[in-house]
């Protein structure tokens, strides 16, 4: 298209990723549109999550002590994107139908420039809220990506195995 935007290079696990969330969006949400229909839309929900803490330390009733590695993460920020998907013109074009193909991938290309330009100006405002990094690794933080999040709700994370109610009702058992 001609936008230059930046790529993380490399990065055969992330790139596989990408190809797989984007095949599972077209199937999913875009599989049925023909030439003839109004743009397709789908949503990506992309989160990004604080590492586990690794140890924390527990005590309970006669001083014994539990060590504990908090597997659940922190989400730290989310981008939910939405997709248009423009249909694929036939392949013999008249000239009116040519010029509005032509419209639409310059109506595109516009609005893919603009959506980028105002992702880098609200990255670029507000950093305040990233976590410290604290690894070398390529990626550091743990990231996931969603296609059409409404349709796949997850189950709520369990209760705390340590509060009061569930230490008296061991208790008794």
């Amino acid at each position: 298209m001609g936008i230059p935007y930046p790529v993380a290079n490399n990065l055969p696990d992330l790139d596989s990723l990408f190809d797989q969330k984007i095949d599972q969006l077209i199937k999913k949400d875009f599989g049925s549109a023909d030439s003839l229909s109004q743009p397709k839309v789908g949503q990506l929900l992309v989160s990004f999550h604080k590492n586990p803490s690794k140890i924390k330390k527990k005590s309970s009733w006669f001083g014994h002590v539990k060590d504990d590695i908090q597997q659940e993460t922190t989400v730290w920020e989310s981008w939910q994107i939405n997709v248009n998907c423009r249909p694929v013109p036939p392949e013999k074009l008249s000239a009116d139908t040519s010029s509005m193909h032509d419209r639409g991938v310059q109506q595109s290309r516009k609005s893919f420039e603009e959506n980028l330009m105002a992702i880098y100006e609200k990255i670029d405002s507000s950093k305040d809220h990233i976590p410290p990094i604290t690894t070398l690794d390529v990626s550091p933080f743990p990231y996931e990506i969603e296609v059409d999040p409404k349709s796949s709700k997850k189950p709520p994370p369990p209760p705390d195995d340590e509060s009061w109610g569930n230490y008296i009702k061991k208790m008794l058992d």
